[in-house]
């Protein structure tokens, strides 16, 4: 027994040491106060330091080796679960009043219970409000199932509310420590699934005790949608229960439903609460049926006047998201914001449920803040460029900025210290490219692309083959440099050869675009296959993308899923978003919304942008989650503001229809020629229908041709289906049938039934073509079947014909 105090005692101080855990000095809490107390504890209230939010201390009356493991195992499942969830109360670190009495500093709820919070609240609560409570409730449980963690002590005393937020008071801890104590209590009888109660014996006349599992808290949850429901605790009060109200539970005995109490709310929560456990539904079937509701009477009605100017937010600055914890913080230079509430978003790699877990290095993948503090940079300073270098060749363009500002944070390196080095070291290849970086990205300067391109020349010349990579891309995108593809594709070139991967991977693209080169897909993808090889995460997200859309190899979604897995399991945020769109899409796998939802969400806490934008459209749609306009439209702006052209794009066809917003053309005229610029096909379309149209801008067919033209180039359908129109009828260009007619085809073949339809008539007409009159049928027969009208009609009329001729 004391071997087992001291393996947990060991852990706690193990994990302190290194940092896995935040360890408060208890001298530094002030306005303590008693708030509360338990079967195994008690409750303070307390202030730390200067700041003016209050913290939970949780002590315990007797830590035994029972309560010790016990709260080893509750924060390994803190940690599985992920320590940033919003509907869990944050774990922030330990204190201890003595050299023995650990004490859990906790988030402070200001609400109190759930029980209270209903008790003070439920006359103004609407439905939606209590719809919300129930989804919130039924989400942090999908959490805890997710990692295979069962609960088995949900109840409205257990539960916890901060500014309209329901949190889960802990994980189980509780109920685990009374268990191991074999402490009895009536007080949460009503939550308890019933099939614990009964006593059965096995043939070895030994009594079997039942297992509480997923769907006991299944039960535990149907149980407390009654109590939102209604206001109130389920059969009268306390006092009443006892054994007889065992007995009647176990013979069938539930709440009746409250009047009013939309029907298929009440089916949701009877089926939680049915005797047989495999007659329940498992979690994510009660949210999928709380989100189906939600979303009958969502409000779609949005005022983007709400939403704050996210041009003004800096990657550097402190989140002021309903996270944060803090409004103010102390100068106090002995403690730092990171040092305290980073811990929020560790990520560990690997937690074992025993008691001899190893832990691994634990990184901060959140928004970073430097932090100014005094650092002697020693003797591997130029070890610490090339680590920068060596991540910035694996990264997006977009992520580049935050990656080198984290990992100098991470480091306690200030952006001057690191500046001055790389700047009086101009004779260090690699100093040279991060110094091109600084000035590219705007770091410790202001933006200054022909520098950048100057110092990225330099490298190159030196062999150093980011500086050929930066360089290459420089010409490409005619950064600092009159563009040229083709020497874009030649430096390119050249560092793939010297067996750069980043070089291999461009040099892919290059050759699956058409940049400087041709068009060349087996080439593209076995290029992109040798940068995978040697571990480049980019790469293995194009090979992925190869096999999902046939790029260059045979189709295979099985394997794409397969790479987007590995890629997830890597914390490559664009891979993770990739495979919620497999989920989403059934990729390689059933579909599955709210796996997607949480996918989506996973990669735009890791920094991607078209996570973000994904979780945007599951927000605006109701893709595994209730409709939420307002947070749709706001993940789209910053998504939009960031440059993500597809963002640009998604809001901007918002904005055209008037769909949640007020109707706005003007400003989608904006977004749809932001996007355009970066070259996305759809925004190219729709902002040539603009100048065609007239639409917040004079008309100009000339400008509507050419944008055109370059959509249908990058494979746009509907581009190329309106180019075939504008040269059918020779609007604005000579006419010219024979190219509207192999566009026709193209556009066809890839089922676009407008197409189809044109493409009829010239085989129908004998336009460019002999009459064929059979493909002629089987088109409008193809297209009608697509749902278009024309093609009916068109089809009627030779039937219509064909019959008169008999």
């Amino acid at each position: 027994m004391h071997s087992n105090i001291e393996n947990s005692n060991e852990w706690i101080e193990n994990a302190i040491s290194k940092r896995y855990i935040k360890h408060f000095e208890y001298e530094r809490f002030y306005n303590l106060q008693d708030v509360g107390s338990g079967s195994y504890g008690k409750i303070c209230l307390a202030n730390w330091k200067n700041f003016n939010e209050s913290f939970v201390l949780k002590t315990f009356y007797d830590l035994n080796n029972i309560t010790l493991n016990e709260i080893v195992r509750e924060i390994k499942f803190r940690f599985k679960v992920g320590t940033n969830n919003e509907n869990i109360i944050k774990f922030y670190g330990i204190t201890k009043c003595d050299s023995k009495n650990f004490m859990l500093v906790m988030e402070y709820a200001d609400s109190g219970t759930l029980q209270n919070y209903l008790k003070e609240n439920f006359e103004r609560l609407t439905w939606n409000e209590k719809f919300d409570l129930a989804f919130q409730l039924a989400y942090a449980v999908s959490c805890l199932h997710d990692e295979e963690i069962i609960h088995g002590d949900l109840h409205s005393g257990n539960i916890l509310v901060h500014q309209n937020t329901l949190k889960l008071a802990d994980l189980g801890l509780k109920k685990r420590i009374e268990e191991a104590s074999n402490f009895q209590s009536f007080g949460t009888i009503p939550y308890i699934d019933p099939k614990s109660f009964a006593r059965k014996k096995n043939e070895q006349n030994q009594i079997q005790i039942y297992s509480l599992n997923q769907k006991s808290d299944v039960y535990s949850v149907g149980v407390l949608m009654w109590e939102i429901s209604s206001g109130r605790l389920p059969f009268g009060s306390k006092e009443q229960y006892d054994i007889s109200l065992v007995n009647e539970i176990l013979k069938g005995r539930r709440e009746s439903p409250v009047p009013d109490t939309p029907k298929e709310f009440i089916k949701i929560y009877i089926d939680c609460w049915d005797i047989e456990p495999d007659n329940r539904p498992n979690i994510n079937q009660v949210i999928s049926g709380i989100i189906n509701i939600q979303n009958e009477i969502s409000n779609d009605d949005v005022n983007m006047n709400e939403f704050p100017d996210e041009n003004n937010i800096k990657v550097n600055e402190i989140s002021k998201d309903d996270d944060s914890i803090m409004n103010e913080i102390s100068n106090d230079e002995d403690i730092e914001m990171n040092e305290i509430f980073n811990n929020s978003d560790i990520i560990m790699n690997e937690i074992s449920n025993d008691d001899d877990v190893e832990m691994n290095e634990i990184s901060n993948d959140g928004d970073v803040e430097m932090t100014d503090v005094n650092y002697d940079m020693d003797d591997d300073e130029f070890a610490i460029v090339d680590t920068i270098i060596d991540i910035l060749s694996k990264v997006k363009e977009n992520d580049e900025k935050q990656e080198i500002l984290k990992y100098l944070n991470n480091r306690k390196i200030t952006i001057q210290k690191i500046h001055n080095f790389i700047l009086s070291n101009q004779t260090h290849s690699n100093s040279i490219v991060l110094l091109g970086k600084f000035n590219y990205l705007g770091i410790e300067m202001e933006v200054n692309e022909q520098k950048a391109y100057e110092l990225y020349q330099k490298a190159a010349e030196l062999g150093n083959v980011s500086g050929m990579n930066d360089l290459a891309h420089c010409y490409e995108n005619g950064i600092g440099v009159s563009e040229n593809k083709q020497k874009a594709f030649e430096l390119y070139q050249e560092a793939a050869i010297k067996g750069s991967a980043s070089g291999k991977n461009n040099l892919g693209y290059c050759y699956d675009n058409g940049i400087g080169t041709s068009i060349d897909k087996k080439k593209a993808f076995q290029l992109y296959e040798e940068a995978k090889i040697i571990g480049h995460s980019i790469a293995h997200f194009n090979v992925g993308l190869c096999y999902e859309e046939g790029n260059g190899v045979d189709k295979d979604h099985n394997m794409a899923f397969k790479l987007y897995q590995e890629l997830t399991e890597e914390k490559f945020p664009d891979g993770i978003e990739r495979l919620g769109y497999c989920y989403q899409n059934g990729i390689g796998v059933s579909i599955d919304y709210r796996r997607a939802f949480e996918l989506y969400k996973e990669a735009e806490t890791l920094g991607s942008i078209s996570g973000k934008t994904m979780l945007a459209t599951c927000y605006y749609k109701g893709i595994g989650t209730r409709v939420n306009k307002k947070k749709a439209l706001k993940l789209y702006e910053e998504a939009a503001n960031s440059g993500y052209s597809v963002a640009q794009y998604d809001l901007a066809c918002i904005y055209d229809r008037g769909e949640g917003v007020s109707q706005d053309r003007k400003k989608a005229f904006e977004l749809f020629k932001k996007s355009a610029e970066s070259e996305y096909p759809d925004a190219m379309c729709y902002l040539a229908h603009y100048y065609q149209s007239g639409i917040e801008t004079n008309v100009n067919n000339e400008e509507a041709f050419k944008l055109y033209q370059k959509a249908a180039e990058l494979g746009n359908l509907v581009a190329q289906y309106k180019l075939a129109c504008i040269y059918d009828s020779g609007e604005g260009v000579s006419q010219d049938c024979k190219k509207a007619f192999e566009l026709f085809k193209k556009s066809a073949e890839s089922e676009c039934s407008e197409a189809m339809c044109c493409l009829a008539y010239y085989y129908q007409s004998g336009i460019e073509t002999d009459v064929d009159k059979e493909k002629a049928f089987k088109l409008y027969q193809k297209a009608a079947e697509l749902g278009n009208l024309e093609a009916r009609n068109n089809l009627a009329t030779m039937y219509e014909k064909e019959s008169r001729n008999h």
